[in-house]
């Protein structure tokens, strides 16, 4: 009941949170059940939503969150893009490639990307627009490794269907031996076309639209047409 509720609250500010105000009492409650709830606990138990010591069970929501942080995070992507993993694993075939230096290799699941990106300290994996772009198949992530360190992050790779690669990012977002890279980047684009079936053409068009459209619109209204600025883009990158 409000009463009970109201009594517990203050027997914590009491027992727990001396010198605090019930307002943030309340608030701490509030983050408490809400980590529990991330943490898929049972919060309809007695346990779970009226613990003794409140500030205690608190802190132990926030250490287990912070310790399995990664985890967590990529079980809310795949619940919000469950189709996510299943492309994923549908392409690895057509993207997966090496040579004596390189390899690129397709994660398995959405905890990889997630731990990809913290490793280099960069945003896949801490955004929803990378996993929604896979659930359709509008990009794919990879990452691009050496082949003498397989299991040790190098860069991650933003390519669209057709082999355009949209972003190459390595530790906080810089381009360490790009220069280096880059031939073996052109050399697995070469093989990615040749792996394209009909339907893979068909997804590549739509993504180059896509990513056309989210160009010109991102842009400052000059007065230029798509057309002409479909133009100028194309021949800035040859």
């Amino acid at each position: 009941s409000p009463e009970q509720a109201m009594n517990y609250i203050e027997r914590q500010r009491r027992e727990q949170y001396s010198g605090k105000s019930i307002r943030e009492v309340i608030s701490q409650y509030e983050d408490y059940m809400d980590m529990c709830r991330r943490l898929k606990k049972d919060t309809s138990d007695e346990i779970v939503f009226r613990p003794r010591e409140l500030r205690r069970r608190h802190d132990e929501a926030a250490a287990e969150i912070k310790e399995r942080e990664a985890e967590i995070t990529a079980d809310e992507y795949s619940q919000r893009y469950p189709n996510a993993e299943k492309v994923l694993k549908e392409i690895a075939g057509k993207l997966e490639y090496r040579n004596d230096k390189y390899m690129i290799i397709v994660p398995e699941k959405n905890i990889d990307i997630v731990k990809e990106g913290r490793a280099l300290h960069h945003c896949a994996g801490a955004s929803d627009r990378y996993f929604d772009r896979i659930a359709q198949n509008e990009t794919y992530i990879c990452f691009l490794r050496k082949t003498e360190e397989p299991d040790k992050p190098y860069y991650t790779i933003e390519v669209e269907p057709g082999g355009t690669i949209r972003q190459h990012r390595g530790m906080h977002d810089e381009e360490p031996e790009i220069e280096e890279v880059k031939p073996f980047l052109r050399e697995w684009q070469r093989e990615i076309r040749k792996r394209m079936s009909h339907e893979d053409h068909e997804l590549a068009a739509a993504s180059r639209q896509k990513r056309e459209e989210f160009l010109f619109d991102a842009l400052p209204d000059n007065g230029q047409t798509r057309s002409d600025f479909i133009v100028q883009y194309y021949s800035m990158q040859r």
